[in-house]
Parts: C-alpha cells; structure tokens; sequence
C-alpha cells in the first residue's frame, strides 16, 4: 500500500480532537498539531511575527489581528515519517494552501447549536472558545469557511453523529476499516 496522508478540519468544537485520540486508540498515526511541539503559532497579519497567545481568552479584534498557522516544513516532516497512513487532525489559518499535501480531506461539518455547545463545555488542554469573544468569532465565519472546504472537495462528515461512528465513517472512506 502506497502511503496515504489524511486531514480531519472543522471549527473549533467540531470534534477534532476527540476523532484523533479514537484514531489513536485503534493504532493509527493520528497527529494532534495542537500537541505537537513546534506544529503551529500564532503570527500578528501586520508583521508576520510570531506572537504568544493571551493565556485567558482573547477577544474578536485580537483574533481578527492574528492568525494560527501550520510551519510548513514541520507538517512536511511529520507526513514524511509517519506510517503508511497519517491522519492530521486540527485546523489552521493556512491550512487551505496546504490542502495538495493530503490524499484526502474530512471536514467535520458542524452547525452553530453543536459549535455552542461543545465549546462552552469543553475540557481538556484546549481552552479556546470558552470566552463569549471567541464564541462569537467563530460564529462570524464558521459557515463560509465549511462552505470553502466543500467547494474544494473535502469530505463533509456529520459531527453530531457520535464520535465512534464519525471514526468509523472516516475509517470507512479511507479503506482502512
């Protein structure tokens, strides 16, 4: 089997992690750019320096001034020494220029009650979205963005659906169930 790169993307809350760990669990390559040391940083759109993230939410003029990108070279390096099958699972501000990279796009599709309500609730290490700034950002551009991916060929998956079965629907898609 030739290796395959594959990308998970939605917006924050659609469950992108969670389908990650799932992939994890059943013994594949699935990356977590937000826990992979180097994978992305916040850059200021004026100056294009990398900037650190305010540790307490942040509200829509600085996300409007600063966008969260994938290095390049470290997605390159992590796609050329992983296993026969990679799953990416993030999303990022460039990610779309980077889309040649994958086999395959999964977009898990997610409609603004589902965004709400898994940000408002979320646990773990990422806290993004749990400001009512952050919230209402992504509300600003969350449907044209899904719009965007579609249009570019990405593979809406429900992401209401329970998490084992948007696993096993990728799973499915890929050939490798």
């Amino acid at each position: 089997m030739a290796k395959k790169n594959y990308l998970i993307t939605g917006v924050p809350g659609a469950g992108k992690t969670t389908i990650c760990q799932i992939l994890t669990e059943k013994g594949f390559d699935a990356i977590d750019t937000d826990l992979y040391p180097d994978f992305s940083n916040w850059f200021a759109k004026d100056t294009g320096d990398v900037v650190r993230r305010p540790d307490e939410g942040v509200a829509s003029d600085w996300l409007n001034q600063h966008s969260y990108n994938w290095d390049e070279e470290v997605l390159q390096q992590v796609l050329d020494t992983t296993g026969e099958a990679t799953f990416i699972c993030e999303s990022s501000s460039n990610q779309q220029v980077l889309l040649d990279r994958f086999d395959k796009v999964f977009l898990l599709k997610a409609d603004e009650e589902l965004i709400l309500g898994r940000l408002a609730t979320r646990i773990g290490t990422d806290h993004y979205g749990k400001t009512e700034g952050e919230r209402q950002h992504v509300l600003t551009w969350y449907e044209a963005w899904q719009d965007r991916f579609i249009e570019q060929g990405a593979i809406p998956i429900d992401a209401a659906r329970p998490p084992g079965v948007v696993a096993d629907l990728l799973l499915k898609e890929t050939g490798l169930s």
